[in-house]
């Protein structure tokens, strides 16, 4: 074409060797990093080894050196991920923002956008066994309460020997009649004012013995 700018053979090959030098360049470079906010939350599969702490206030409950776990689609089972899979097995700290403690079975983990690993429990396990370490004082008014702790060898549980916290039941009435100290009940945790956290029951107590006392013993 008449007029036109025509490029030698040698020319074009210098052109393709910057082209190439360039793409070389790029694909070796690292990507831009992008702001904390920007990652997209994930979910991965915990386990932790002991139970997870409750949140106290605005502190919340953590666990150091949580595994995490994937499916294997192909078997199915649950294995461990490992570092051919971009993770080691046991570097990550879990929170939980629970009122009660977590235990320490499979469950759904996310990493937040932030980069925070948090433990979400399921509804079982804000459920705990608890048991009356004084005689029930009637309808709404607060009592010692003694933890239950679920013991997977006994399928049973243990309960602290001393009281640690504080319980309030709203399922009987005013005229009663209540039970006595040593009565077990379900109860799951609500936010305190007075107390921090206050054990409301959500079933009706019972006796695990004649004498409804030993908390179970």
């Amino acid at each position: 074409m008449a007029g036109a700018n025509v490029l030698s053979d040698e020319a074009l090959a210098q052109v393709r060797d910057v082209v190439r030098q360039v793409l070389g360049s790029l694909r070796g470079a690292q990507p831009l990093p992008r702001p904390p906010i920007a990652q997209g939350p994930e979910v991965f599969i915990a386990k932790p080894s002991t139970a997870i702490p409750a949140r106290s206030g605005t502190t919340p409950g953590e666990l150091e050196s949580v595994p995490l776990y994937k499916i294997d689609r192909e078997t199915p089972v649950i294995e461990a991920l490992l570092l051919q899979d971009g993770y080691t097995a046991n570097d990550r700290t879990l929170y939980s923002l629970a009122l009660s403690e977590i235990d320490p079975e499979f469950l759904i983990t996310l990493r937040t956008k932030l980069g925070t690993w948090l433990a979400i429990p399921e509804a079982r396990h804000l459920i705990r066994r608890c048991c009356l370490a004084e005689n029930h004082p009637g309808c709404g008014v607060a009592f010692d309460l003694k933890l239950g702790t679920w013991n997977p060898s006994t399928d049973s549980w243990d309960y602290e020997a001393s009281a640690s916290a504080k319980g309030i039941d709203y399922w009987y009435s005013v005229a009663g009649p209540y039970p006595n100290s040593g009565a077990t009940g379900n109860f799951i945790a609500r936010p305190s004012d007075t107390y921090g956290v206050i054990w409301e029951c959500v079933g009706n107590m019972s006796c695990d013995s004649d004498s409804c006392g030993g908390c179970g013993a």
